[in-house]
């Protein structure tokens, strides 16, 4: 397998965030791969004209870049916001016994954090770009949640060529760099937690070792060893039969451990417009247990503007975010799937 690869950043960890030109132009090209209102909205903060189509949006940043009137700290953020709560894998936990009020106590926590090499990020932040391993970005805390970022370079192999010369196939790929930002939440009201790990293309069970290695970190940077994963089968059933979120596509599991995997034809249908798997699934009565979920959460009173694609996968006991995301969002449908957990 040959792999062509581009002399690409290896990380920029200054709070500077002073940029190379070919760091520039990286950052940038991942901002062009976000919806236009982002970047206006960027645009009108910074007193600069937001009209006009992508192109135009862009000239104006590269400008105000030349004059100093954006700085690459500011476009560094802007990124970290916009990533943050989309395309995540997202592990939910149950409450665990420990002392919520040591956490809760800004003292004691900055005890922790110093113990860890961590007391400078302390409702804090780091500006970070492409570090080659997850750094902890931010550590932010109140008497509601205490939350640590972190941030990484993700890499992707892009096939660009394939070659068939006698007996040998030849492969070529472009490897693609991406800037990804995980999150570890604390909730201090009710003892739960959430872990937000950035998806790549890669398999499912890399995500398991993901989380392993984040509560490696977790556990030296807050003394918390683990959560007991939140138990999503049931949940996958009663969101079925809610009506709150279409349903595109559920795997079945019968008490036997056979699998029965239904889909609709498309991401507007439900499955269970089809009367043939209606019927199947009456036959199968309450023999079945949910294995994977593929929702469209519906618009709701305002919270959902537009339908939110999960996929909640009982088997991991996590919830896959699919396409950019905000954070009402994602809070309000981690809310409902807890709720029927």
């Amino acid at each position: 397998m040959a792999v062509e690869e581009p002399n690409l950043p290896q990380s920029v960890t200054s709070d500077d965030a002073q940029l190379t030109a070919q760091e520039r132009a990286l950052l940038l090209d991942m901002l062009r791969n976000h919806k236009n209102e982002y970047i206006k909205e960027f645009l009108k903060a910074n007193s600069l004209k937001r009209g006009g189509k992508k192109d135009d949006l862009f000239a104006r940043i590269e400008e105000g870049i030349e004059t100093g009137k954006i700085s690459d700290k500011q476009l560094i953020d802007l990124l970290d916001r916009i990533e943050e709560y989309g395309n995540q894998h997202t592990f939910l936990y149950c409450q665990l016994p420990i002392d919520l009020n040591t956490y809760k106590n800004p003292i004691k926590v900055q005890e922790i954090l110093e113990n860890a090499n961590l007391l400078d990020l302390y409702n804090s932040n780091k500006t970070l770009f492409l570090p080659e391993k997850p750094r902890v970005s931010s550590i932010t805390h109140d008497n509601r949640e205490l939350t640590i970022k972190w941030v990484e370079k993700k890499t992707v192999l892009e096939p660009i060529e394939e070659e068939i010369e006698g007996d040998t196939l030849t492969r070529k790929y472009k490897i693609k760099h991406f800037r990804g930002a995980s999150l570890f939440r604390l909730n201090l009201l009710t003892g739960t937690a959430e872990l937000f790990i950035k998806s790549v293309s890669r398999g499912e069970r890399e995500y398991d070792k993901s989380e392993k290695n984040f509560w490696d970190q977790i556990t030296l940077a807050l003394g918390i060893n683990s959560f007991p994963k939140l138990d999503l089968s049931k949940a996958i059933e009663r969101i079925e039969a809610s009506g709150e979120a279409d349903n595109h596509q559920i795997i079945w599991e019968t008490s036997r451990g056979s699998k029965m995997n239904f889909k609709s034809p498309d991401q507007n249908t439900d499955y269970r417009d089809d009367q043939t798997i209606s019927k199947a699934l009456e036959a199968a009565g309450n023999n079945l247990k949910g294995e994977l979920g593929n929702f469209y959460w519906l618009p709701d009173n305002g919270i959902i503007e537009k339908r939110i694609h999960t996929k909640v996968y009982a088997n991991s006991n996590k919830v896959y975010f699919m396409g950019e995301r905000i954070r009402s969002e994602v809070d309000h449908v981690l809310s409902r799937i807890r709720h029927y957990s």
